[in-house]
This record gives C-alpha cells, sequence and structure tokens, in this order.
C-alpha cells in the first residue's frame, strides 16, 4: 500500500534568519493506493479547534514537535494543517499500529507543498539551508491552492535520499542539495519561460531587459534583484543544452553602462572619492569572465541632468523571439504623436512570423512613465498567456501597477486581439504547468440593492484552467455577507457559456447575418470572436458592419441581455427608407432597452460624409 502525503508550508515571506510566526501551516492530505485518507473527517464543517492526534480507518497521524500546535482544517483550505511556531517539526504516521515513519523537518521559513509517499523508517530535511537564494534563479514548481497565491513544491523526486542514514552527513539532508541532484530545480531560460518570469510574486513587479551584456554575439537577459529592485541578476547564454546561467560576479557589481562598441562596462565603486571623475571603474571580459583592466573616469558624472534627460529618451530597440515569431520593441518610436507634458512616451510594438517576415500585428503604447511604475516604458513580455501553444505578449496598463493589456495570437486571423477580460483583473498570476491562470475583479455592484446595504458590492475570482482558459470557475464574494457562490462554465471567444445555455452555443456556431439592399451590404455577427460581452449569463454583443462595395460606411455595436428580451432580438435588422430620402436605412431592436424600442441608423447622403 502506497501512502501519499501533500505537505503544505504556508509561511509568511520573512528573512531566512528569522524565527517561524503563527501565520504559517503545515498542510497534509493522505492518500494510500489511491484511495485517499480523510484525517479531515475529524473536524466539523468550520470548526477551528486543535487536535495532537487524528485517526482515519487504520491510519494515525500525530504532532510530536517540542512545540505541539497540532492539527486544524478549514474547508476552503483543501486540506489539514498544522501551525509553524518553531523551526523544528516533527510528524508520525503509523499504519496499522506498527508500520511508522517520522519526518522531521527544520529550518520551514516559507510556503511550501510536500508530497510523502509513506515509506517506514526516519526521514529529515533542512528546507531553509543557506541557499534558498538559488531558488530565485531556479525556481521551485509552485502548488496552486484556492486561498494561497505562493506554495512552493518541495516534493522531492526520490524520498529515499532524506532517509536518515548512519552515512550521511547533514548537508545530504539539504533540499537545495538533493533538488540539484535530482534535476527537479527548473534552469534557467529565456525569460518569457524562466520560472522567474512566472512566480506569481515576482511576475507583476519586476523588471526584464534582453541585451549583449558580455558582448559575445549572443542575447542575455538580466532581472531585477527581488529585495533591491534598483540592481540586476545577469544571465549570460551558454550553449544550447545548458541556456542562461546566473552571473554571479555581473549580478555582484553596480553597473551604470555597457559600451558595445569597446567591449567595456562601467561599475560604480562602493567607496566615495571626491574627485567625481575617479567614481567609476572599467571592466571588460576575459576568457570569459568580468574583469577590472583600468580606472577610467565616468562620462556620465561630467553631464548634466538636461543631458541624462535627452539619452533617456533616445530610440531603442529590443528584439524577443519566440517560436516562428519575433516581437520587437521600438522605445520612443518617432513620427507618433504624443502629450507635450514631461515624462510622455510612445513605444510601438511590431510582431513578425519569422518565416515568411511579414509583420502581422502592430500597436502603441502611449504612457507617462513619471506617473506609472517602474519599468513600465520598457514592459514587454512574451509567453503562452492563454496555453494554446501559441506566444502571447502582454504590456504594461497605463499607469497601474501590476495590471497589463494582454495580446493573445487568433490562429484563424494569424493577427493578435486584446484579451479584454485577462487585461481587466487584479493580481493576475499564471501556473504555466498546471494552465491555470487565476485574478480578481474589481468591485462590482447589485443594481437592486439600496445604496446603504451592506450587502450591495461583491467581488470575482476567476480561475481559468486548460487549454485557451476554455474552463472557467467563477467565485463570487459578496461584501458584508460570508457567502461564496462558485460556478463553472465555458470561457470562449472571450464570452462566457453557462451550463445549458443552449442560445450562447447556436450564437458561437452560427453566428453572421449579411443582407444586401441597394448599393449596400450589411452584415450583423453576434459574439464576434474579439468583442468582450459582459459577464452575465445571456449577456451579448451585436456588431454590424456596413459597407459600400469595398468601402467601409457603418460600424456599431450593441450590447443587450437575451434572456430579457422579446424572441425577435436575434434576427431584428430590418432594412426600409425610414426617413424617406431614397436610401435604404436600418432599425435594429435596441438591445439595452425590453420594452421594444429601436434604435435608428440613417444614411448622411452629403458627399463629403456618406456614413450611416
Amino acid at each position: 500500500m502506497k501512502l501519499t502525503i501533500c505537505i503544505l508550508l504556508i509561511l509568511s515571506t520573512v528573512c531566512v534568519y528569522a524565527q517561524p510566526t503563527g501565520s504559517q501551516r503545515i498542510f497534509l492530505q493522505v492518500s494510500d493506493e489511491g484511495e485517499t485518507i480523510h484525517f479531515e473527517k475529524n473536524f466539523r464543517k468550520n470548526e477551528l479547534r486543535s487536535n495532537s492526534i487524528l485517526e482515519y480507518k487504520n491510519y494515525v497521524l500525530s504532532d510530536l514537535s517540542k512545540n505541539k500546535t497540532g492539527f486544524s482544517f478549514y474547508p476552503e483550505n483543501e486540506f489539514i494543517h498544522k501551525t509553524l511556531m518553531t523551526n523544528h517539526h516533527l510528524i508520525q504516521i503509523v499504519r496499522n499500529e506498527m508500520d511508522t515513519m517520522q519526518i522531521e523537518i527544520l529550518n520551514a521559513y516559507n510556503r511550501y507543498f510536500l508530497s510523502i509517499p509513506f515509506q517506514i523508517g526516519i526521514f529529515k530535511m533542512y528546507v531553509n539551508d543557506g541557499k534558498e537564494n538559488k531558488w530565485n534563479v531556479n525556481t521551485l514548481p509552485y502548488k496552486p491552492l484556492n486561498t494561497n497565491s505562493i506554495v512552493y513544491n518541495i516534493t522531492p523526486g526520490d524520498w529515499s535520499a532524506f532517509k536518515v542514514e548512519s552515512d550521511k552527513t547533514e548537508k545530504d539532508y539539504f533540499i537545495s542539495e538533493q533538488f540539484e541532484k535530482q534535476h527537479l530545480l527548473a534552469k534557467p531560460v529565456l525569460p518569457e519561460d524562466d520560472p522567474n518570469f512566472r512566480n506569481p510574486r515576482r511576475i507583476n513587479t519586476l523588471r526584464l531587459e534582453t541585451g549583449d551584456y558580455n558582448f559575445d554575439g549572443q542575447n542575455d537577459y538580466r532581472e531585477q534583484k527581488l529585495k533591491k529592485p534598483k540592481e540586476w541578476n545577469y544571465f549570460i547564454y551558454k550553449d544550447t543544452s545548458v541556456g542562461f546561467v546566473l552571473d554571479t560576479i555581473l549580478s555582484r557589481l553596480n553597473i551604470k553602462r555597457f559600451d558595445a562598441k569597446t567591449k567595456t562596462f562601467e561599475v560604480t565603486k562602493n567607496e566615495k572619492t571626491k574627485d567625481e571623475s575617479d567614481q567609476t571603474d572599467t571592466y571588460e571580459f576575459v576568457f570569459g569572465k568580468a574583469s577590472l583592466v583600468r580606472n577610467k573616469p565616468s562620462e556620465d558624472v561630467a553631464k548634466s541632468e538636461e543631458q541624462k534627460l535627452k539619452e533617456e529618451n533616445l530610440n531603442s530597440t529590443k528584439t524577443y523571439i519566440s517560436k516562428s515569431f519575433k516581437f520587437i520593441l521600438e522605445k520612443n518610436a518617432p513620427a507618433i504623436a504624443i502629450p507635450s507634458g514631461k515624462g510622455y512616451y510612445a513605444n510601438k510594438i511590431s510582431v513578425f512570423d519569422l518565416y515568411t517576415n511579414k509583420l502581422i500585428y502592430e500597436t502603441v503604447a502611449v504612457g507617462n512613465k513619471l506617473n506609472e511604475s517602474f519599468g513600465c516604458s520598457d514592459s514587454l513580455q512574451v509567453a503562452d498567456f492563454n496555453f494554446d501553444n501559441n506566444p502571447d505578449f502582454r504590456i504594461c496598463n497605463n499607469s497601474f501597477a501590476g495590471k497589463h493589456t494582454y495580446f493573445i495570437y487568433h490562429p484563424k486571423r494569424k493577427t493578435y486581439i486584446i484579451e479584454k477580460t485577462l487585461s481587466e483583473l487584479n493580481g493576475l498570476t499564471f501556473d504555466f504547468e498546471q494552465k491555470i491562470a487565476k485574478g480578481k475583479t474589481e468591485r462590482k455592484e447589485f443594481m437592486g440593492y439600496p445604496s446603504n446595504s451592506p450587502h450591495q458590492y461583491y467581488m470575482e475570482t476567476l480561475m481559468f484552467e486548460g487549454q485557451s482558459l476554455e474552463n472557467l470557475t467563477v467565485t463570487k464574494t459578496i461584501y458584508g455577507s460570508s457567502t461564496l457562490v462558485s460556478s463553472r462554465c465555458k470561457y470562449i471567444n472571450q464570452k462566457r457559456i453557462f451550463e445549458g445555455d443552449t442560445m450562447a452555443i447556436k450564437m458561437q456556431k452560427n453566428n453572421l447575418l449579411i443582407k444586401e439592399v441597394g448599393p449596400f451590404t450589411f452584415q450583423m455577427e453576434y459574439n464576434p470572436e474579439d468583442v468582450k460581452a459582459n459577464s452575465e449569463q445571456g449577456a451579448y454583443v451585436k456588431v454590424l458592419n456596413i459597407f459600400q462595395g469595398q468601402r467601409s460606411v457603418g460600424h456599431f455595436e450593441l450590447h443587450g441581455n437575451y434572456l430579457s428580451e422579446v424572441p425577435h432580438w436575434l434576427d431584428s435588422m430590418e432594412i426600409a427608407d425610414f426617413n424617406f430620402d431614397n436610401y435604404p436605412d436600418i432599425r435594429m431592436y435596441n438591445s439595452i432597452k425590453a420594452n421594444g424600442n429601436y434604435s435608428y441608423f440613417f444614411f448622411n447622403t452629403d458627399k463629403d460624409v456618406q456614413q450611416f
């Protein structure tokens, strides 16, 4: 029989040398050869008490720590948990009153997930063993939980490595040592695939830049340090088998600028000098290592602030390549009109098909770097954000820290469209391995409630799972109430399609109505793929495009809800000369009102206009 225990160490993010607090917990899930061992059945619903011993069938789980905090259970956390109050914890699992497994966990200062196959014996592991900083480079995988955004998965591939044996040293029980041996630490790769890039704690805050930082002709990248955002960790490309490796020398130096012409870079000295011209050293690469070769006065310190500002506004181009696409970020692109105020910029993003070198998409990001989060003006991050095996990209969303505009590749149209739902969410995180995206909406309002009602407002948590974000679970939290209403639906073409909603499914399959009257072609499209309806069941969008030959003479969007409208709303596009000018006009059932009103669209015959 095989027993799997999933232990989550839900810990606050604290210094490695700090002591654990009561907010940190170990979560347990037990199974034996596919059968779940439900220790949580020791608890009543929402019970808060702690038990030092839990029993289920022929299994006993005990807390043997010196400071016994016992085990508790909250249904929303999914697992039973043990509160951490010290840096030493000992749990014991007994099967059939004779088979015993003891697990000693030391220095657990963070949030972790641990799966334990049952084995007779004593096991020991040091979680934070002085090498935790390496996890910022070779990031551990994550375990997604409903109530915890960051949970490290420290499950070893081979548990026998942590079994206590007489010939082992303490170092053999270090998590980092064993994970390196078992190749469980992910190697850093391109920024869009690097585990750092998808770390929920870092993805919205840390800046990534690419460049040839060792002047070998290969593009490298650097990332802001977690606790020192003004400093960088440099990842240098080695070869196709190794990929990108952290350069500890470059990452330790305070580099001011790189000079590709002389293949040198300037470093600010730690010590202060009276002479400003002697405040920097110059380095170059000797046999692949950064080496101090001569002292050189800094050119920057002699320049005025006005000159520095001009240099910051100079054009620069960054290129990202992912699969068969090339993404180019052109900073401060010329010939683009921007506001005259201080700090404004306009960056052009262009996407090319690598095989044909054809431009397939182009957009301009305009913002003001004086009012937005650090690094927003350089923001271009490439990854498969909707899990459909095609590269997408995102840029900072105006001035909102941690929010982005998402551009998703559309295979049928062979171009990019804006994914409006993802772009609207706060705190959006991605688990690229499990194909899960999760974020929260802004505060919403129940329109039927009085303004002074404590239950008037609510917020939704959206969790997307699977290919193209298709499976969507919506959890609604109502302010002033503990009510949680969770519903599962399909997310297709930026629309929520709830179970049993046959009309919504019909619109996805047959959603185009075309009529030709006189010189005009009228095209009515229901729920087009690149237009977002609101989130309520029955919501829809009707998009009307009108053409005179090849020329567009009208474009209109009407939003509504077919569950509260008269039956003829779907085919409502009546064409007649409603204003008696000998040109066909249109009326459509007003989607906002369910009382029989219409919206009328007249053709303007003026020679300089000629538009509906």
